[in-house]
């Protein structure tokens, strides 16, 4: 009975279609490389993207789903590359174009452990700075709780899949994802929201006309219509291969020329002074719980600096503190308040 366990578990051996010497591994065909023919460019082409995808030529599966889920957190990772400290917003789409390609014709459970790989591997690098300024603890329990929206994402993005213009579909269901993350749980987590990366990228202007969601909606859009150009490429089908190509132009042109056809208005109001005060902490400034009280006081003494009058220099009329500013709610009263 161990002997023939054993059996069962040994990898089959690969066969060889009769007549073309093309290895055959579980009834898949694998073209390309193997072939008794020279390998040509269009092979080679066939055979990068078919990796990628985890397809072959015919639209079945390639043996093995291990490729598949790290396609889906190498895009999570490839869409943290858009974001600081990395500051490549031009890999955010192709990020999440990975992601697509990876759920497709996926199960629900399979779209979501892909969904939530992508999530975790783009949290992970996004908010690292969460383990140096609270603990690794929150940063582990942050990015694992954040991943549920990811997960659910994921099977969304299948779903829609089947209506005309899904990738529509899928770059509204991945905003809807990131609207609920930034909310849901513990206040939400708005970081790494795909309208951020925009900020350094020549589709910025566009955050101030239509908004960080619906730049993000843009990028998103932008990921799922390079995905559907990848299938195409991949199922080597000229018929849907050009008018994908096309959409993409329409959409990665007036993105990408924003900065010149949107510009920003000028002022010819009232003019505010605005000043932007960033405490330190004590000691390495990571511990922010333990020294919030002395972050306020710190706060508090360098505002009253700026609006003082013997400074030489008007008073600002908005003063904007950091998130971390107060511990407690504003009205509460402070050991730096007047008794």
């Amino acid at each position: 009975m161990e002997v023939s366990r054993r059996q069962a578990q040994r990898p089959q051996p690969i066969e060889t279609r009769a007549g073309s010497g093309v290895p055959r591994s579980g009834g898949v065909a694998a073209r390309g490389p193997w072939s008794d023919s020279a390998v040509t460019g269009d092979d080679l082409t066939w055979f990068i993207l078919s990796a990628i995808v985890g397809h072959d030529e015919s639209g079945a599966r390639v043996a093995g789903e291990r490729p598949i889920i790290l396609t889906a957190a190498a895009g999570g990772a490839t869409t943290a590359l858009g974001f600081p400290p990395f500051d490549l917003p031009w890999l955010a789409p192709v990020g999440l174009a990975m992601l697509v390609l990876a759920l497709r014709e996926a199960s629900a459970a399979r779209a979501a452990l892909l969904g939530a790989a992508h999530a975790a591997v783009f949290l992970g690098m996004t908010l690292w700075w969460l383990a140096e300024a609270i603990s690794p603890f929150a940063w582990a329990a942050m990015v694992a709780a954040q991943s549920v929206w990811g997960a659910l994402a994921g099977v969304a993005m299948v779903r829609v899949r089947r209506l005309h213009g899904w990738q529509l579909w899928a770059a509204g269901v991945f905003t809807a994802a990131e609207s609920a993350r930034a909310a849901v749980p513990w206040g939400g987590v708005p970081w790494g929201r795909l309208g951020y990366s925009a900020v350094d990228a020549p589709w910025s202007a566009w955050v101030a006309v239509i908004g960080v969601a619906a730049t993000g909606t843009v990028v998103a859009l932008l990921g799922c219509l390079i995905a559907s150009v990848v299938e195409h490429a991949t199922r080597r089908s000229l018929r849907g291969l050009v008018p994908a190509a096309a959409v993409v132009a329409l959409v990665a042109v007036p993105a990408m020329a924003g900065g010149v056809l949107v510009t920003p208005n000028q002022a010819t109001g009232p003019v505010a002074r605005i000043a932007i005060v960033q405490g330190e902490l004590p000691g390495s400034g990571r511990e922010v719980v333990a020294n919030h009280r002395a972050l306020t006081e710190v706060l508090v003494g360098q505002t009253r600096q700026l609006a003082a009058s013997d400074t030489g220099r008007p008073a600002p009329d908005l003063v904007v503190w950091p998130e971390n500013a107060l511990w407690r709610q504003p009205g509460c009263r402070c050991s730096w308040e007047p008794s």
